[in-house]
């Protein structure tokens, strides 16, 4: 929690850290913010806004989100290896070039991995696998 007239622990660090992987265009950058390791994620969010970003900030060697959720929500492999394509910000496209398969299963699997997680859309989604909220 912020405290008045103070900057939350790593603010500054994180939001240079995601400006950087926005102009460079990087998939994630690994920072440390007082003597803490962190890996920072910038998902671009679709929308009218063009310039809407959504920024994951997760502790190095404290936990894995993605196998929190498959232990959490009881995502099988598969669902997990579509999760991952969808943190780096893939879309069902890509996620179905990557993975050879077509993009309805994509769709199935992005729909079971919703249901399983009480997620409507994916920034919901990955706010729940990141633990901005419970599920």
């Amino acid at each position: 929690m912020a405290h008045p007239g103070r900057e939350p622990v790593g603010t500054a660090e994180f939001l240079d850290a995601a400006r950087r992987i926005v102009s460079e265009g990087l998939d994630h950058l690994d920072i440390t913010a007082r003597g803490v390791r962190h890996r920072v994620r910038v998902v671009r969010l679709h929308g009218p806004d063009p310039m809407r970003y959504a920024m994951f900030v997760e502790q190095r060697g404290a936990r894995r989100p993605l196998r929190d959720a498959y232990d959490r929500f009881g995502l099988s492999a598969r669902e997990i290896d579509v999760l991952a394509l969808i943190v780096d910000g893939a879309s069902n496209r890509q996620i179905a070039e990557s993975l050879s398969i077509v993009p309805a299963t994509v769709q199935n699997h992005v729909r079971s991995i919703c249901a399983k997680t009480g997620a409507k859309r994916r920034g919901d989604l990955l706010a729940r696998v990141f633990g901005v909220h419970d599920p």
